[in-house]
């Protein structure tokens, strides 16, 4: 896998997320990374594990690049603040963002992931199709459609069902102390103590497949 496949596909990805900056650093950075010519995966688990490997590697520098700009306020004031004007979020709000901000959560961790793990040039594109459409799918607010869980894999355990991202979007509209960073899994925003799931009543909920079913519940009730 060279840098053309990469290129291309995070190209398109930086197209649909920022444009300019995001596809600079889409097309620069994978021009230092040197990965084997394979289309193929060896096995279909070598399949599997590159993918899950893929979208931890993924998902923990989505985290940072994502809290450090509410952490920053020059960040947050000149790149991801833009996105957060939107208060209900859909999936054409994912367009609808910084090329700084998309390059931050989209181009640089996909490319770490890559370099990281070193996958098949199959394994690749599916990783980058799934988390694209992942990305749509965390604005829809469609949480609690059992096809949906079942497609993105929201059914199981550390995985960041859709609420997740959603109470991100309306309780963290500002710098600072934010909550809910991670897009996969909920266990980054647990390990680094930025774990939230109240609801929009100010509670927490305490039943459900979504929190109950992948641990989220359990997991705050120990960070607190």
């Amino acid at each position: 896998l060279g840098p053309s496949p990469i290129c291309s596909v995070v190209f398109t990805h930086q197209c649909t997320c920022g444009r300019r900056l995001g596809t600079r650093v889409a097309y620069l950075l994978p021009m230092v990374i040197v990965l084997p010519d394979t289309m193929l995966p060896a096995t279909w688990m070598q399949f599997a594990a590159d993918c899950v490997l893929m979208c931890i590697v993924n998902d923990f520098f989505l985290y940072w690049g994502h809290r450090i700009q509410h952490e920053n306020k020059w960040l947050w004031e000149n790149f991801h603040s833009l996105h957060h004007t939107i208060n209900t979020p859909t999936p054409w709000s994912t367009i609808y963002i910084h090329p700084v901000d998309a390059s931050l959560q989209g181009a640089i961790p996909i490319i770490t992931a890559a370099l990281a793990v070193q996958p098949s040039l199959l394994s690749f594109y599916a990783f980058v199709a799934f988390r694209v459409s992942e990305n749509a799918a965390n604005h829809s607010g469609l949480d609690g459609v059992t096809a949906l869980d079942v497609a993105f894999l929201k059914i199981l355990p550390l995985r960041a069902d859709f609420k997740h991202h959603d109470y991100h979007h309306r309780f963290s509209n500002y710098a600072g102390n934010a909550k809910n960073f991670g897009e996969g899994f909920w266990f980054w925003d647990w390990i680094f103590g930025s774990l939230s799931t109240r609801t929009p009543n100010g509670n927490t909920p305490t039943s459900g497949p979504s929190t109950a079913g992948n641990g989220m519940e359990l997991a705050e009730k120990k960070a607190a």
